[in-house]
């Protein structure tokens, strides 16, 4: 089972934003604006069509020095 789309929002938006693949575990932010206010929430799917949610993963704190971010 692979992980095949990842979109995040924040927790003081109601917008999903979409993210794309970089290389291995690595996944960049796509569109915006990149707010570094609130915690980040991601919705992932997979290969085999599930579907996972996380809610408030990522605080804000740890969120500010990129739009990049490490799956692991």
């Amino acid at each position: 089972m692979f992980l095949i789309l990842l979109y995040t929002l924040q927790s003081i938006s109601t917008e999903w934003q979409e993210t794309k693949h970089l290389w291995r575990a690595n996944w960049c932010i796509i569109g915006g604006p990149f707010l570094s206010e609130g915690d980040y929430t991601f919705d992932a799917e997979f290969s085999l069509g599930k579907r996972c949610n996380s809610q408030e993963l990522v605080s804000k704190s740890n969120m500010h020095f990129a739009t990049q971010f490490h799956l692991i």
